[in-house]
């Protein structure tokens, strides 16, 4: 025991400590310790430390360290079932080890989905310590960048009100985990946003667009697009966006925020700016119109070609009510119909 309270603590150490360690073949006998119900008489606590030991030397970032060798020595099932009977702290650490494994390996994503992990997380979300949530996001947000059918599974596992109450209670990497899932699993389903809206993220996602990390932010434009984009019920979640004060957050995101932030804070201006006049006035209120022709006018080099485009787009939507299209005209020396050249 006291030898695997060792590797635990050296794996959170270098990253050529850790390499050492999986070169020195640690990995079969920690995955065995998952599998061995009591160590010394003492339930659980092997389990635990071979949990935590494996999630330091999985950890995101070391260079070297071969994740299917883990997936190959069976450690995603026995990880899931100590999601489901370990302590609190092994719980969060099994479900830390799994985010780690997940990152950059669709192999091992489809292992955990089909080790039916998903239920488990979600009721980690629900009872979880601070850090068994923030890693059960951090999973769930994994899944969901790979399985277009995850929205199906999280829904029947109640995952959505576990997420945004993340939005509002959890650590900082635990909202922006929440908030990138959230964003990925309404990507393409109506259902899943307006299983989000009905949960009311809408207010959490605004205020993490107001002080949330800068890719917290960005997560956030890229979920508020999502709610609006698309749907039956679109042109409620948009009104519900604007009255809970986005839109100035997203101006405010489109000029200072990073490269991705302001991408995604135009692709939603784009489309909260396709709604009714009202909508189209709130946005031109905030004073985006100089933001967005000087977008243009830069071209490329500010952002890439999405973001000119979105910005093209949001002049094109509001420029639909006359008074603002005057505005913009009188910004602008010369466009074409989809404001794609403003010089």
């Amino acid at each position: 025991e006291r030898a695997v309270g060792a590797l635990m603590n050296l794996s959170y150490g270098s990253d050529e400590l850790s390499r050492s360690i999986s070169k020195a073949g640690a990995i079969p006998p920690l995955v065995q310790l998952l599998k061995d119900q009591y160590i010394n008489g003492k339930s659980n606590l092997g389990k635990e430390i071979a949990a935590s030991a494996l999630r330091g030397l999985c950890r995101v970032g070391i260079d070297g360290i071969d994740r299917e060798s883990f997936s190959e020595a069976g450690t995603i099932p026995l990880l899931v079932q100590l999601l489901r009977d370990n302590t609190v702290r092994g719980k969060a650490d099994a479900a830390g080890a799994l985010w780690n494994l997940s990152i950059d390996s669709d192999d091992i994503k489809q292992s955990i989905e089909q080790a039916d992990a998903i239920p488990s997380l979600v009721q980690l979300l629900k009872d979880g310590c601070v850090c068994g949530k923030k890693n059960a996001a951090g999973v769930l947000r994994s899944l969901s960048t790979e399985f277009a059918n995850l929205g199906q599974s999280t829904s029947e596992a109640d995952a959505i009100p576990g997420l945004v109450r993340l939005l509002k209670d959890g650590s900082v990497v635990g909202k922006e985990s929440a908030t990138a899932a959230l964003s990925n699993l309404s990507n393409d389903s109506d259902d899943m946003r307006q299983a989000i809206y009905e949960a009311d993220a809408v207010p959490l996602l605004v205020e993490l667009l107001e002080n949330g990390s800068s890719s917290g932010k960005e997560r956030a434009a890229a979920a508020l697009t999502n709610m609006c984009v698309v749907g039956a019920d679109r042109i409620n979640r948009r009104g519900s966006i604007v009255q809970a004060g986005a839109v100035p957050l997203l101006v405010e995101l489109l000029r200072e925020g990073s490269i991705g932030g302001k991408r995604n804070a135009a692709s939603a201006l784009q489309c909260l700016s396709a709604g009714s006049d009202t909508l189209r006035q709130s946005i031109s209120k905030a004073g985006v119109i100089p933001l967005l022709v000087q977008l243009l006018k830069d071209g490329t080099t500010a952002g890439g070609k999405t973001l000119s485009k979105s910005a093209a787009g949001v002049l094109a939507n509001l420029s639909l009510e006359p008074s603002i299209g005057e505005e913009i005209k009188s910004q602008c020396y010369g466009f074409d119909h989809s404001f794609s050249l403003c010089v």
